[in-house]
């Protein structure tokens, strides 16, 4: 047997579950492991454009995210029927799911992802802050406010105002929110409502300008890829951040971006 030959039946042998195919990263796990010939099942919980490459082996429904329970039970007996060796959380919905598993879970090794700590530091953005603090990486003008705690004056307008976290558990249920622009005394009032019933709030300066963005690729602590973008059309989801971004192209890293990202 050749090693192309061989190389084939080893891919032929493993399979993965994609979740949250609905979304680009789906789709684009999907083609990536569909064209090493590994067999693919993706899962949405609705109809998903990944649901129509020829990758896929099969199409699931992936119960909602507000029932953490629902879910990994769902994710468990999926698992058990095929016995995947990959499971691709592709947003920080299901990527919170697998959270809750503890870091020897089966499911969650298959996952393969990086320590609660880890995580913790880039989806909390409060940790995210002081990380980036103490690596005197600069920040905006930052101020924290809990739930039930006093709120600060705010004379300068328009302001950004972050939950720490994006999603919430309580309960077994998860909430979600999603950042603001607040331009006046009212609009922040409203927000914050509405904010601090699920998390505690960053309020933040409005930092004028482009978004450019630096991804990377470590191995055992070495860097051995990066890619820097630029969002050409951004804010698409109105008075939200955050959002996304329907246009983009690659670009040089400008040198003190790419220093501060490694």
């Amino acid at each position: 047997m050749g090693s192309g030959d061989h190389r084939n039946s080893l891919t032929a042998a493993l399979s993965a579950l994609v979740m949250d195919a609905h979304c680009r990263a789906g789709l684009e796990c999907v083609q990536s492991l569909g064209r090493r010939g590994i067999a693919v099942d993706a899962a949405s919980e609705s109809g998903a454009l990944a649901f129509r490459s020829k990758y896929v082996r099969r199409r699931l429904r992936q119960p909602p995210d507000n029932d953490s329970d629902q879910f990994l039970r769902w994710l468990a007996a999926a698992d058990r029927e095929v016995g995947y060796s990959l499971i691709v959380p592709a947003t920080e919905s299901s990527l919170g799911m697998l959270m809750l598993l503890p870091e020897t879970d089966p499911l969650r090794v298959k996952a393969v992802l990086a320590s609660d700590s880890a995580l913790r530091a880039a989806l909390d953005k409060s940790q995210t802050l002081q990380l980036a603090v103490g690596l005197n990486i600069p920040i905006p003008e930052t101020c924290m406010i809990q739930s039930g705690g006093d709120v600060p004056d705010c004379v300068i307008y328009p302001v950004v105002l972050k939950p720490v976290s994006s999603q919430v558990l309580v309960k077994s249920v998860v909430r979600h929110t999603q950042s603001q622009i607040a331009r006046n005394a009212f609009e922040r009032q409203e927000s914050l409502r509405h904010m601090l019933a699920v998390s505690a709030v960053l309020q933040q300066q409005l930092v004028p300008g482009r978004g450019v963005g630096v991804e990377m690729l470590y191995r055992h602590g070495q860097r051995v890829w990066y890619f820097c973008h630029q969002r050409l059309h951004e804010g698409t989801g109105g008075p939200g951040l955050g959002s996304g971004s329907t246009y983009r192209e690659a670009i040089g890293a400008p040198p003190e971006m790419l220093h501060d990202a490694t």
